[in-house]
C-alpha cells in the first residue's frame, strides 16, 4: 500500500509508475538490449597517428634566403592534395591490402573517397612573435592519422602516408628552387644578349660619329681655338711672304739678267726682256692710277707692243698670282672700300689686261741672252723660294680651314649627337642594371637550390612516429551504451504514458470528483488480498532477478567486446587511489 495519495501530482506519478511498470520496463529493456547488441556488433576501428614537426632552415635567413616562399598552410594544402590524389591512394590500397571486402563491390573512386574519409590531417598551431613584435598564431606542426580495422595495416598505411608527406615536401621544395634557378638563368642569358646588343649599338654609334661625341666637345673647342690661332699665324706668314715677294720683285726689277753693258758715252743698255719687264711694271703702276687713254699709258702700251714685235717676251703670271693673293689677304683684313683694297684690285685688273698677260709662258731665251748677272740670279732664286713658301703656307691654311669647318660642323651637330648618345647610354644603363639585379637574384637562387639539395632548408621531421594501435578508437562503446540507456528509459516512459492515456479507468478521489461533478465526503482505502500481496512479492523478486541478469549480461558483453573486467577494475582502483 502506498503512502502517496493519487490526489496529488507526485502521488499520481508514483501510481502511474506502479501501474505501468512492466509496460515501461519491458519496452525499455528490449530497446536497450537491441542497442547493446548493435553497439557490440559494430566493427572496431583502430587509429594510428603521427606528428610531423615543421622545422625552419638551419642556415640563418640573413645569410641565405630561400626562394621557396609562401605561407606554411598553403604549402601543406598543396602537399596534401598531391599525397591524397587518386594514384597514391590506390597504390596504398593495393600494396597494403586495404578494404578487401569493399574492393569486391565498390569502384576505385568509391574506395578512394572512403580512404580519404579515414585519413585525418590536423594542423598544430602555437603563439609566436611576428616581425612586428605582436603575437600571432602560426602552424608549427601537423598530425596525420589513418583509421582502419586491422592494427597492422593501419600502422603500415600511416607510415606510408608520412613517408609520402616527407618525400613530397622535399620534392616540391627542390622543384621550386630548381624552377626559380632555371628561370633566372634564362633571364640572365636574355639580358646578357641585350647588354651586348646595347654595347654594340654604342660602339657603332661612336664609330659613325667619331670626334662628335659629347665627351669630346671641350677638346673640339680647344682644338678649334688652336686651329684659329694657327690659321691667323699662317695668314701672318703669308702676308709677310707676299710682302717679301713684292720686295724681291721690286729688287729684281732693278737688276738685269745680263750684266750691264756700258756704252762709250757712259750709258747702260738693258736687254730687251728687262726693258719689256720694266715697261710692263710701269704700265701696271700707271694703269692703277690713270685711265687707259692717258698719254703716258698709251705711250707705254705702244713701246711694249714695239718690244714684243721685236721678239722680246716676259712672263707676268707670277706677278698676277701674287697680286691676287695679296688682294684676297687685304679683302680678308679690310673692306672693299679700303684704299689698299681698291689699289690692289686695279693692279690685278691691269695685269689681267696687260699685253703680255695673254702669254704666261715665256719663250725660250737664247743661250747668248741667258742670265749671267749674279745679283739677278740670287734675287730670282729668293723669289722662287718665296713663291714656294707662299704656296706651302696657302696649302697649310687651306688644310686648317678644312679642319676648322669640320670641327665647326661637329660642334653644330653635337647637341643632336649628344641626345642620341645619351639615349643609347640610358638604354644600356637600364639593361645593365637589370642584368646586375638578375645576376644577384640568380646567385641567391643558386644558394637556395644548394640549400634544398643539402637538406638544410625548411623541412618536415617526424616528432611523434606512428605506433601500433592496441585499443580501438571507434566505436565509443561505453558512450553509445549510455546514450542507448537514456534513449531506452525515454522510450519506456513514453510507452507507459501512452498506455496511461489510453486507459479510461477512474483512479483516485480527484478523478472521481472530476467525473461526477459532486464533492466527495470520504475515501475508503483499497484493501489488498493475500493473493495480491503474494503476486506483488513475486513480481518484485522477478524484477530483481531480471536486473541482476541484465547486469551480469552487460558485464559479460563489456568483458568480451570492450575491455576485460579485471583491467577495468584496476583502472578504477588506480583512479580512486591516485
Amino acid at each position: 500500500m502506498s503512502n502517496f495519495s493519487e490526489d496529488t501530482e507526485l502521488g499520481y506519478l508514483v501510481g502511474v509508475i506502479r501501474r505501468r511498470f512492466w509496460q515501461m520496463a519491458l519496452p525499455a529493456a528490449g530497446l536497450f538490449a537491441v542497442v547493446a547488441v548493435v553497439v557490440m556488433l559494430l566493427p572496431a576501428k583502430y587509429q594510428s597517428t603521427a606528428t610531423i614537426l615543421i622545422e625552419g632552415q638551419e642556415v640563418p635567413q640573413e645569410l641565405v634566403r630561400t626562394t621557396v616562399t609562401g605561407f606554411v598552410e598553403e604549402r601543406l594544402q598543396s602537399i596534401t592534395q598531391v599525397v591524397l590524389n587518386r594514384g597514391n591512394l590506390m597504390g596504398i590500397i593495393e600494396r597494403v591490402g586495404l578494404y578487401p571486402d569493399e574492393r569486391k563491390t565498390m569502384t576505385s573512386e568509391q574506395l578512394v573517397a572512403m580512404m580519404r574519409k579515414d585519413i585525418t590531417m590536423e594542423p598544430i598551431t602555437a603563439e609566436v612573435m611576428s616581425n612586428t613584435g605582436r603575437p600571432s598564431t602560426a602552424t608549427i606542426a601537423f598530425s596525420v592519422a589513418y583509421e582502419g580495422r586491422e592494427p597492422a595495416k593501419v600502422l603500415q598505411t600511416t607510415n606510408t602516408l608520412v613517408s609520402l608527406f616527407l618525400e613530397e615536401n622535399l620534392r616540391k621544395r627542390e622543384a621550386k628552387a630548381s624552377t626559380a634557378y632555371s628561370f633566372l638563368e634564362k633571364q640572365q642569358a636574355v639580358l646578357r644578349e641585350e647588354v651586348a646588343a646595347a654595347e654594340e649599338r654604342i660602339a657603332r654609334f661612336k664609330e659613325q660619329h667619331m670626334g662628335a661625341l659629347p665627351e669630346l666637345t671641350l677638346l673640339n673647342l680647344q682644338t678649334l681655338e688652336r686651329i684659329e690661332r694657327d690659321a691667323q699665324s699662317v695668314q701672318e706668314n703669308i702676308r709677310g711672304l707676299v710682302d717679301r715677294r713684292a720686295f724681291l720683285e721690286g729688287q729684281l726689277a732693278t737688276v738685269t739678267p745680263q750684266r750691264t753693258l756700258v756704252t762709250p758715252d757712259g750709258g747702260t743698255i738693258l736687254p730687251p726682256d728687262d726693258e719689256l719687264r720694266a715697261l710692263q711694271s710701269k704700265y701696271v703702276a700707271l694703269s692703277a692710277t690713270h685711265s687707259a687713254k692717258h698719254p703716258d699709258v698709251v705711250r707705254l702700251r705702244e713701246q711694249i707692243a714695239a718690244l714684243q714685235g721685236s721678239g722680246a717676251t716676259v712672263d707676268l703670271g707670277g706677278e698676277l698670282e701674287a697680286e691676287r693673293t695679296r688682294l684676297a689677304d687685304l679683302r680678308a683684313r679690310f673692306g672693299e672700300a679700303h684704299p689698299d683694297v681698291k689699289a690692289a684690285r686695279l693692279r690685278v685688273e691691269a695685269l689681267e689686261q696687260a699685253p703680255a698677260a695673254a702669254r704666261p709662258v715665256r719663250a725660250a731665251v737664247p743661250a747668248s741672252l741667258a742670265a749671267d748677272n749674279p745679283a739677278y740670279v740670287s734675287l730670282k732664286s729668293q723669289l722662287q723660294a718665296t713663291d714656294m713658301d707662299i704656296r706651302a703656307q696657302q696649302a697649310t691654311l687651306a688644310d686648317l680651314r678644312a679642319r676648322q669647318d669640320e670641327l665647326t660642323r661637329r660642334l653644330e651637330n653635337a647637341p643632336r649627337v649628344e641626345q642620341e648618345y645619351r639615349t643609347l647610354e640610358r638604354d644600356h644603363a637600364n639593361v645593365q642594371a637589370k642584368y646586375q639585379e638578375t645576376s644577384q637574384k640568380l646567385a641567391a637562387a643558386r644558394e637556395s637550390k644548394e640549400l634544398e639539395e643539402e637538406r638544410v632548408g625548411e623541412k618536415l621531421t617526424i616528432m611523434d612516429p606512428p605506433m601500433l594501435p592496441e585499443t580501438p578508437s571507434k566505436p565509443k562503446r561505453m558512450l553509445l551504451m549510455l546514450v542507448g540507456f537514456v534513449l531506452s528509459l525515454g522510450f519506456g516512459a513514453g510507452c507507459g504514458a501512452m498506455a496511461e492515456a489510453l486507459d479510461g479507468s477512474v483512479r483516485g478521489a480527484r478523478s472521481l470528483a472530476g467525473l461526477t461533478g459532486a464533492p466527495l465526503l470520504g475515501v475508503i482505502p483499497y484493501l489488498e488480498t493475500a493473493a495480491e500481496l503474494a503476486r506483488r512479492k513475486r513480481n518484485r523478486r522477478l524484477a530483481m532477478a531480471g536486473a541482476a541478469a541484465a547486469i551480469v549480461g552487460a558485464g559479460v558483453l563489456v568483458h568480451l567486446f570492450v575491455r576485460p573486467l579485471d583491467v577495468v577494475y584496476f583502472q578504477i582502483v588506480g583512479r580512486i587511489v591516485g
